[in-house]
């Protein structure tokens, strides 16, 4: 599986030691890329599209030896609909910025998202952040501590790291 340089950026930005979320994870290869990086503890692949989920999970499987593939997570789902607490590290790339913040309220108000780091990268939208921003919530729990960019394509990505208030 080929790994492009913009996932392994994001997986270079998460907290080692932790587990690794990769929702809206379409192929699934940031999640894969933090699987070889031997930094995290689990890994978890969400996606609501079932065959690309289940390409995704058939060709990770086929290259990762059996003993590491319990480390190894795959569910199809919304990620608005995650129904267990989501710890680690969340990664949130490739969709746009009102279903990013979609997904974290979701995830907050319920009390799932326990995450001590959320990369956010949203495609579109990027004014919905400021939104998700100044959610009280959202303030109560998490502090951006980095604004960056990935230049891709000659598209200028942008990344929102926030960490788990203390």
């Amino acid at each position: 599986m080929k790994i492009s340089k913009r996932n392994q950026f994001y997986v270079n930005l998460a907290i080692k030691d932790l587990d690794f979320w990769d929702i809206a994870c379409d192929h699934g290869q940031a999640g894969y890329c933090a699987f070889l990086s031997k930094k995290f503890n689990n890994i978890y692949f969400v996606d609501p599209v079932e065959n690309i989920l289940n390409q995704t999970e058939k060709n990770i499987r086929q290259i990762i030896d059996l003993d590491a593939q319990s480390r190894l997570h795959f569910y199809c789902l919304p990620g608005q609909d995650i129904h267990h607490k989501v710890e680690g590290n969340l990664l949130l790339a490739g969709v746009g910025g009102e279903l990013s913040k979609q997904i974290l309220l979701s995830l907050l108000s319920r009390d799932f998202l326990k995450v001590e780091r959320i990369i956010l990268s949203p495609y579109t939208d990027l004014k919905k952040i400021g939104v998700l921003e100044a959610d009280h919530h959202f303030q109560l729990h998490y502090q951006k501590v980095q604004e960056t960019s990935f230049c891709e394509n000659k598209r200028e990505r942008a990344i929102f790291i926030y960490d788990r208030k203390k």
